[in-house]
């Protein structure tokens, strides 16, 4: 069964090497990568990249994030469509553990990961379907730690609805996502930038699809989100991965392919 990744990329020339990396080790032979770039100018690794397996497109005009992931799985030509984002980090078993996933459901999403903060070398672990006693909010200005998330929005309860907090971030961050084609012909993805993803699932979740969120700890260390100064995501764990844990077949893997991409652009 080919399966599609797709990923709209902006500005991060310097992480296409990543992301190829973690499409070249995929232990699922029958796959296709497909990247969109609206970038200034085109990208210099996948211009000069030889692998029919990979399609790269550069667009001439600014396009939002929504309006790209339509045009990408337009293109595609698997029936089982995942996300690859140019910034993060996935397991070599990830697009196969997709499909499986996907032999019973319409849309799946990873409902627990981790994500290594490059700013510090560390690693963090997010159960997505809770919140947790401890969460960190990471700005592009700076990070505020909050040590008893709970607490904090139960002082905001005026504004801040937490069954709503858990709905979003269970069901709203895209670089989990995996999904039949057929699921985004009838609820394509809103043209913003913004929160196109949760759009997205509340489509296919409000017309019937079965969807679901995938976790437990057969699914940690599927992908591992990675957090940098150009990152668009907010809301982070403060809860840090124990230093036993580092020499764990995850630990390896990402730096691994860290260290791969680092050969790649020398």
């Amino acid at each position: 069964m080919l399966i599609s990744a797709i990923c709209p990329t902006y500005a991060r020339s310097d992480r296409h090497a990543l992301l190829y990396e973690a499409f070249l080790h995929q232990d699922h032979a029958d796959s296709e990568l497909l990247v969109l770039d609206d970038s200034p100018e085109p990208s210099s690794f996948f211009l000069a990249l030889d692998d029919p397996r990979v399609c790269y497109e550069h667009l001439p005009v600014r396009q939002s994030i929504g309006a790209k992931r339509n045009m990408l799985v337009a293109r595609a030509r698997g029936e089982v469509v995942v996300h690859f984002d140019d910034d993060d980090y996935y397991a070599p078993d990830y697009l196969a553990r997709m499909a499986e996933a996907l032999a019973d459901d319409d849309f799946v999403t990873l409902g627990e990961w981790h994500a290594w903060q490059e700013a510090t070398a560390t690693m963090w672990r997010w159960d997505t379907t809770r919140v947790d006693a401890a969460h960190a909010h990471v700005s592009r200005t700076g990070y505020r730690w909050i040590e008893d998330m709970a607490a904090h929005i139960g002082g905001m309860a005026a504004y801040v609805d937490v069954d709503g907090f858990v709905e979003s971030t269970s069901w709203g961050f895209g670089f989990s996502y995996g999904y039949r084609r057929l699921v985004w012909q009838e609820c394509p993805f809103p043209d913003r930038n913004h929160g196109e993803d949760y759009v997205f699932s509340r489509y296919a979740r409000t017309r019937g699809y079965r969807c679901r969120i995938l976790s437990g700890e057969a699914w940690l260390g599927r992908c591992v989100h990675v957090v940098h100064v150009a990152s668009s995501s907010t809301i982070f764990p403060q809860r840090f991965v124990p230093q036993e844990e580092w020499r764990s077949s995850l630990a390896l893997g990402v730096l691994r392919w860290l260290r791969g991409a680092a050969r790649s652009e020398s």
